[in-house]
């Protein structure tokens, strides 16, 4: 590449640091471009502030730390013969990704296993050499091979969405469906809007729902009912909803246990503001549900709304009178009611309109 290509590359990058410095690929970008126009010291400020915008990411790492050990051959004068056969080494790799890429177009899958293989011995560290060797395992129906591929793919580069896609493609056809389906999910969280991930995640729930004898919303229902056993609230949150939209009703007892639930795991999560929506929900369909009721006092108090939580108290005192426990609250909310500014009358008592 000629040096006014590689200015290019620098430019580019720049820019698209500039306009998004939450995007670690710009930082690296731009610290590969000025490495190869041997500007170690700029390269390690770039990447430097990269490792600080995504410390978990192993690929700027890695460059990182071969663009120093370069930057200090140069200093120390020692930088011929090792520096030659390193980027020797490098763009060797490049030359052999680039055959396997051409046999990978013409479907000799044979061919472009074997220049991938030559160019991870040279740059084993490189994710899309691993992706792109996943892609041709697959074609010749070599599945494990093609899990172990994109699975070295996504641990060498997390953020590499395209890995995800590969690996669940793979596990699908090795019959791992749950695998996948899992893997899907992770990496639908790393590109939410990637078109094949959620194509592919839409057609494996209805599978898997199909397999399981299970109607749509009530498989995402019990798969949201494990993750809350599990205490992964945050999955038992994902499965709920997407229970609760692909249900054609507002009020069966799929949909008002999907409500519960939910409101339970937020709950656990202290958000108690999606807790009074969905126990608001609930209510408004089914007024005597004790817990909705109660576990919407409970976000009230928690939210320091006492009047409100006193007036749930006193709707399910009055709906079951033998409710112990409900006394006991009603007692400690007025009590709490009586304490704020304005809280008192000449009865000691709170009004509130029911």
């Amino acid at each position: 590449m000629e040096a006014s290509m590689f200015k290019k590359a620098v430019d580019d990058a720049y820019r698209c640091m500039r306009y998004n410095p939450y995007d670690v690929t710009g930082y690296l970008r731009h610290g590969l471009a000025l490495k190869a126009m041997g500007k170690y010291k700029e390269a390690i400020v770039s990447l430097r502030k990269g490792t600080e915008v995504d410390p978990k990411f192993a690929k700027i790492r890695d460059v990182l730390a071969e663009v120093e050990a370069l930057h200090k051959s140069r200093l120390k004068g020692n930088d011929g013969t090792t520096v030659l056969r390193r980027m020797t080494a490098s763009e060797s790799a490049k030359l052999k990704k680039k055959d396997g890429d051409d046999a990978l177009r013409k479907k000799d899958f044979a061919l472009a296993v074997e220049c991938y293989s030559e160019a991870l011995e040279l740059d084993p560290k490189n994710d899309w050499v691993y992706l792109h060797r996943s892609i041709a395992h697959a074609a010749r129906g070599d599945h494990a091979s093609a899990i172990e591929d994109a699975s070295k793919c996504i641990r060498i580069n997390y953020r590499q969405v395209e890995g995800y896609y590969r690996l669940a493609l793979a596990l699908h056809a090795a019959g791992q469906h749950d695998q996948a389906l899992s893997t899907l999910y992770r990496g639908q969280e790393v590109d939410p809007r990637h078109a094949g991930i959620t194509r592919f995640i839409s057609q494996l729930e209805v599978e898997e729902a199909k397999a399981a004898g299970l109607p749509l919303p009530e498989w995402f229902k019990e798969k949201g009912y494990r993750a809350f056993q599990l205490r992964s609230y945050e999955d038992a949150i994902k499965f709920y909803t997407k229970a609760i939209d692909a249900s054609q009703s507002d009020d069966d007892d799929v949909v008002m246990h999907c409500y519960l639930y939910r409101s339970r795991a937020n709950q656990t999560r202290g958000e108690f503001a999606a807790v009074i929506a969905d126990c608001t929900y609930v209510l408004d369909r089914r007024p005597k549900n004790v817990f909705a009721r109660l576990r919407r006092a409970d976000a009230y108090e928690q939210q320091r709304d006492f009047h409100m939580a006193l007036k749930d108290i006193r709707e399910l005192v009055a709906l079951n009178p033998e409710y112990e426990d409900a006394h006991a609250r009603l007692k400690s909310l007025e009590h709490r009611c009586r304490l704020l500014p304005g809280g008192s009358d000449p009865n000691g008592a709170v009004e509130v309109d029911l």
